[in-house]
């Protein structure tokens, strides 16, 4: 039995990478946390509700792993919400794996193309304009994030002395 995730291009290349598996549907990787997360959220359809996907849209087939004391035949429906807790999932661990091979790179003009384009190609990402144009917006969401949280630790760090040091003056002045 299948799960079918509506994944972009990039994302669908991504987790097929990850998985480490060319064919379809895709094999999850014993104990990852997306399989884990499916054990919750997947449940029997209710009347009315369709495991399959409709034909026109292009669905990725991602297989249920066997859980024990869970029967995939019948409790194979990822509700709305798990579809969406489990898309994010993906999409943090893409993030995740995006951050930690290009964060320590010195990345300035060229050489941050250079650098996703090879990155895109190690992961099996299509080298296409939009998947390079989506791939660099996360990225350069990811150093804005980082940047951000940089500025604000060394905001706090000081007040932290300013205030030491008004404490130290108000001491000495007593």
């Amino acid at each position: 039995m299948n799960v079918y995730l509506d994944l972009e291009p990039y994302l669908r290349q991504w987790f097929q990478y990850f998985c480490g598996c060319d064919s379809t549907p895709l094999v999850l990787p014993k104990g990852c946390p997306e399989a884990k997360l499916l054990r919750v959220f997947l449940r029997a359809p209710r009347e009315g509700e369709e495991v399959l996907p409709p034909e026109d849209h292009d669905f990725t087939p991602v297989r249920i792993p066997h859980f024990s004391g869970h029967d995939v035949y019948s409790a194979n429906y990822l509700p709305k919400r798990g579809h969406d807790v489990l898309k994010s999932m993906i999409r943090d661990r893409f993030d995740l794996d995006l951050w930690q091979s290009l964060c320590t790179v010195p990345l300035r003009g060229e050489y941050r193309k250079d650098a996703v384009q090879a990155w895109m190609d190690a992961r099996g990402i299509e080298d296409t304009m939009t998947n390079y144009e989506t791939v660099i917006k996360r990225f350069q969401k990811l150093l804005n994030r980082h940047r951000s949280n940089v500025c604000m630790r060394r905001m706090r760090a000081n007040r932290r002395v300013k205030a030491a040091e008004t404490a130290e003056e108000t001491d000495d002045n007593k």
